[in-house]
C-alpha cells in the first residue's frame, strides 16, 4: 500500500507569517460563491516573456525615431503624442501659430512611421509573388473552371466590330 501526502505551499512557511494572498481578496464563507475572487479581486494574467521583449524591442525603435527628429519636430511630438497636451496649449508653450504646429506634428509623425515601417518591413519575411498556375490552384475547382472557361473565351474569339451610329451608316 502506497501512502501519498499533499502538504499546501503555506504550510513550507513558519506559522507565524500571514497566508500568501490576503483573504479579504477571496469571497465569504457565507456567499454564493464561498472562496471565489472577489469581483476586481481576481490575479491579472502576466504578459509573455516573448510578449515583453517585442514590446521593449519597439519601444527602443520608437525611442531612436524620435531621437533622430530635428530638435523642434521632437519637441512637438513629445509633448502632443507622449504628454498629452493640446495642439493650443503646444503652440503657446512653443510661440508658434496652431497651423505651423500641426505642419510639424504631421512631419515628425510621418518621420517615425517611417522609420518604424522600415525596421519591421525587414523583420518580416516577404512571400514571392504568385504566378498565374498557383492562383489558379489556390482556387476551389468550380471557380477555376469558370476562370478557365471565361479565358479562353476571350481569347478565342475576336472582338466584336464596333456599332456604327445611324449617322455615320448613312454616309
Amino acid at each position: 500500500v502506497k501512502v501519498r501526502l499533499t502538504l499546501p505551499f503555506s504550510s513550507l512557511l513558519p506559522e507565524d507569517e500571514g497566508p500568501s494572498v490576503d483573504p479579504s481578496r477571496f469571497r465569504p464563507d457565507t456567499d454564493l460563491y464561498p472562496g471565489h475572487w472577489n469581483p476586481g479581486q481576481k490575479p491579472q494574467p502576466w504578459s509573455l516573456p516573448e510578449t515583453a521583449a517585442l514590446q521593449a524591442e519597439a519601444r527602443a525603435v520608437l525611442g531612436a525615431a524620435l531621437a533622430a527628429l530635428p530638435d523642434r519636430h521632437r519637441v512637438v511630438v513629445t509633448l502632443r503624442d507622449v504628454e498629452g497636451y493640446s495642439s493650443e496649449e503646444v503652440s503657446s508653450m512653443l510661440g508658434i501659430s496652431a497651423g505651423n504646429q500641426r505642419v510639424i506634428l504631421h512631419r515628425a509623425r510621418g518621420a517615425v512611421r517611417a522609420r518604424l515601417e522600415s525596421y519591421f518591413a525587414d523583420s518580416i519575411p516577404r512571400r514571392a509573388p504568385l504566378d498565374t498556375d498557383t492562383q489558379r490552384a489556390s482556387k476551389p475547382p468550380e471557380l477555376v473552371s469558370k476562370a478557365s472557361e471565361s479565358e479562353a473565351a476571350a481569347t478565342a474569339s475576336p472582338r466584336p466590330a464596333r456599332r456604327r451610329s445611324p449617322a455615320a451608316r448613312s454616309r
